[in-house]
């Protein structure tokens, strides 16, 4: 008998479980998960969890999402500064 090899299904992805799901789906090569976990954080990319979500994209070697937040660091460091320098 052969077994499919892919099962499809809907995949329920929230803020508590994200990171856990992203990390088993990196260790099992779930490329789909990886990016639907990976646009997850891109959408909640915030000043408040940014430099969190670029370290976790660097260590699950997530690189696009690495990039966004670090891009968002940028951003969002530059935004300060501005707002330092009109106080």
């Amino acid at each position: 008998m052969m077994m499919p090899s892919c099962v499809v299904g809907k995949l329920e992805i929230k803020e508590d479980t994200v990171e856990n799901l992203l990390s088993t789906a990196c260790l099992l090569q779930l490329d789909t998960v990886i990016a639907a976990c990976c646009s997850f954080l891109s959408r909640q990319l915030h000043p408040s969890n940014c430099l969190g979500i670029r370290q976790f994209a660097d260590t699950q070697g997530c690189t696009q999402l690495y990039q966004e937040a670090n891009d968002y660091v940028v951003v969002s460091s530059k935004c300060a500064q501005l707002k330092f320098l009109v106080w």
